[in-house]
């Protein structure tokens, strides 16, 4: 008797093709890799539970199974220790896992757990590339979780990249009235401090004034904020770094301040701000 035909969306993988089966094809869609053996009687329970989950998904998921007998490097390579266990991959690299056996539903719930994180990434990398289109992205995922604080700050961000910084306020108000900021919230806060100052015909007035006023700190330090709102950063950091140096107890105040606040607007990894975070400490200490 022939054995039922499997799914397209079922993949019995082998140790030359798991690059191809399971990592290149979590690039398009979701890949949930089972790690199995024949004589594993968790295994035998776990089998229908996840195929049924993955069934609902009428193909979006793809379902690699790994005989680790069949496939041992692979096995090895994941270290599986315990089986069975499943692991989920998107965009060629994995992302979550669970072992033992669990029931469908919770399966179910797990997928599209991953499903919706995998489309707030998509939507973070739009914020970056095009912020307007980005807004409507963030609101479709609110949508059904309009309190998610998560979705309420990507949403903040985009709307201050795109220059809606009024309607940003307005939602990182809201969430401080919790008591508390996110980091991500309070990265935001400080771009829609920073975007106001944003202002070209401001800041060419500016320079001019600083340079007939070179010892005026409160010109220089207006100066420092224009230019951060139009993202000169590295101009704005240093002329803020001078007023600091030379009126700590003064206006260097502001500056101080001025200068940690636009240290939260930028990336945590930007070496810039690692520069003139050292910088700082330097004259502090």
């Amino acid at each position: 008797m022939n054995e039922p035909t499997k799914p397209n969306w079922i993949i019995d993988t082998t140790d030359a093709e798991f690059e191809k089966d399971a990592v290149k094809a979590s690039a398009t869609q979701l890949v949930l890799v089972d790690f199995w053996a024949p004589w594993c009687q968790p295994c035998r329970i776990l089998t229908p539970n996840l195929e049924e989950a993955v069934g609902r998904f009428n193909g979006q998921v793809r379902l690699v199974k790994v005989n680790t007998e069949v496939a041992p490097e692979t096995a090895q390579a994941f270290q599986i220790a315990s089986i069975p266990t499943v692991y989920a991959f998107l965009d060629e690299k994995p992302v979550d896992y669970f072992q033992g056996v669990i029931e469908s539903d919770e399966i179910e719930n797990w997928i599209k757990q991953l499903q919706r994180n995998q489309e707030v990434l998509r939507v973070d990398e739009l914020t970056a590339q095009d912020p307007a289109a980005a807004v409507s992205a963030w609101e479709a995922l609110l949508t059904d979780d309009p309190d998610n604080s998560m979705l309420l700050i990507g949403k903040a961000r985009a709307l201050t990249l795109s220059g809606d910084t009024e309607l940003a306020s307005g939602i990182i108000e809201r969430l401080q009235e919790r008591g508390f900021l996110e980091p991500d919230a309070e990265k935001v806060k400080a771009m829609i401090s920073l975007s106001s100052s944003a202002d070209n015909s401001v800041t060419a007035e500016l320079r001019q004034r600083h340079l007939d006023h070179p010892n005026d700190y409160t010109i220089a330090l207006e100066l420092a904020e224009s230019l951060a709102g139009a993202n000169e950063y590295e101009e704005a950091f240093q002329l803020a770094l001078d007023i600091y140096a030379h009126d700590k107890q003064g206006i260097g105040k502001q500056a101080h301040h001025f200068l940690l606040t636009a240290f939260k607007a930028l990336p945590d990894d930007n070496e810039l701000v690692h520069q003139y975070r050292r910088k700082l400490a330097m004259l502090m200490y």
